[in-house]
């Protein structure tokens, strides 16, 4: 598991994380309607605003079954 800090100005949501992300890791652009968010262990919408020391989680695709 990796940790990253980055910060964001106040009342942020993850759509602004998303598009900081994408500026930073351009790879993680070409995913980025794929992958899910959760915010303090509760799944959240892209448009959920961002609080001080969220912690954040990143989901990426999966499949089986």
């Amino acid at each position: 598991m990796e940790f990253m800090l980055l910060m964001l100005p106040k009342n942020s949501s993850l759509l602004e994380l998303q598009m900081e992300l994408s500026r930073q890791f351009p790879e993680f652009g070409k995913w980025k309607s794929f992958v899910r968010f959760a915010v303090n262990q509760q799944y959240c919408g892209i448009y959920s605003v961002l609080n001080d020391k969220d912690e954040i989680a990143i989901i990426p695709p999966v499949s089986g079954g």
